[in-house]
């Protein structure tokens, strides 16, 4: 970083850290962080070596012009041979001889005086083993070369500078979708927590009304068993004590009341004890009977669910109490001992 040579004032780098998040490779990512913190504040500035360069140029043109006069000091001599050669040897010519070889003494001298300055100069460019002229070279070169890789560095990062604002644009986007994605989201979550709501309520109210429906079977079931019982008990005490011409009779002056939705006998409130009472009613009032039907029927229906729970009440007797079988029995004492026993269950339940 320090050796960085930039045509500008300030050198600006910029430096990349690359870091591992794993554990193993903990030690190394923190050297590359103090690494990347020193290098930040680290500041060069390039100074071009200006008095160098002139001696140098100054050096070139000192040789430039030494190399100039040897080549008129060569030219001129050999233009004096052929001189010599031509002209006839004479005194004059020999005086002459004599003053060119005093020139060509003088010539020399300040060849060889030039030699030496040429090399003294050449000795002064090697300074420390280095020939300057070649390091201003070098340097021409890394500057040249310093500045393309710096043009290609500008490119580089207008590249990744467009690449970047797309990456921003293409992050916009990416977030808007996702928040209109998250909006639906919620719109579904709501929509499946009514739909669940609402399966939550179907569920309790068909459970409600399994439940129902499962007491409502049970109801009809005890019931059926009720009737069926009742029916059993019913047809043993007419196969046992009603006579097949009667239960003849009976079945053909049977009648279905739609009011009470029970079979009833035809003219059965004109019978019995039903006459009785409303005689001896008519001999104490001293009044006009006056039969009203429907009295009676609606009463009759009452009697009626007191003989059912006498049936009822007769059939949860258990065997053991029971001394002598049903069959063996007359009806006389068959009837008498459901009396009594509904008799004593009715005192009960008005005790309780």
């Amino acid at each position: 970083m320090k050796q960085a040579i930039i045509p500008k004032k300030l050198n600006l780098s910029r430096s990349i850290a690359m870091l591992s998040p794993a554990d193993i490779d903990y030690e190394e990512s923190m050297c590359t962080l103090r690494y990347a913190a020193r290098v930040k504040y680290i500041k060069n500035c390039v100074k071009i070596n200006v008095e160098e360069k002139g001696l140098i140029e100054g050096f070139e043109l000192e040789i430039a012009e030494l190399q100039q006069k040897l080549m008129e000091l060569s030219m001129s001599e050999q233009k004096r041979e052929q001189k010599r050669k031509e002209r006839a040897v004479s005194a004059e010519e020999k005086e002459r001889q004599k003053q060119t070889a005093l020139e060509l003494e003088k010539t020399e001298k300040m060849k060889a005086e030039l030699e030496e300055k040429m090399a003294l100069i050449q000795k002064k460019i090697l300074v420390g083993g280095e020939n300057l002229l070649e390091k201003a070279q070098q340097q021409v070169f890394f500057l040249e070369s310093s500045a393309a890789e710096l043009e290609s560095l500008d490119k580089s990062h207008q590249q990744l500078e467009e690449q970047l604002n797309k990456k921003a644009a293409e992050k916009i986007d990416v977030e808007e979708q996702y928040s209109s994605l998250q909006e639906e989201d919620l719109g579904l979550t709501k929509k499946i927590k009514k739909v669940q709501a609402f399966i939550k309520d179907a569920k309790e109210e068909h459970s409600d009304k399994e439940r129902e429906y499962q007491r409502d079977l049970e109801a009809l079931f005890d019931n059926n068993r009720l009737l069926v019982r009742e029916t059993q008990l019913a047809n043993l005490i007419i196969d046992s004590y009603i006579p097949q011409e009667y239960l003849k009779k009976i079945l053909t002056h049977l009648i279905w009341n739609n009011e009470t939705q029970e079979y009833q006998m035809r003219g059965v409130a004109y019978t019995g004890n039903n006459m009785r009472k409303q005689q001896n009613t008519s001999a104490e009032i001293f009044t006009p009977v006056k039969f009203e039907m429907k009295q009676v029927y609606h009463k009759y229906p009452e009697k009626k669910r007191e003989k059912r729970s006498m049936i009822k009440s007769f059939s949860a007797i258990p065997k053991s109490q029971i001394p002598v079988p049903i069959k063996k029995r007359n009806l006389r004492s068959v009837t008498s001992s459901m009396s009594k026993y509904w008799a004593l269950n009715r005192n009960q339940e008005i005790k309780e």
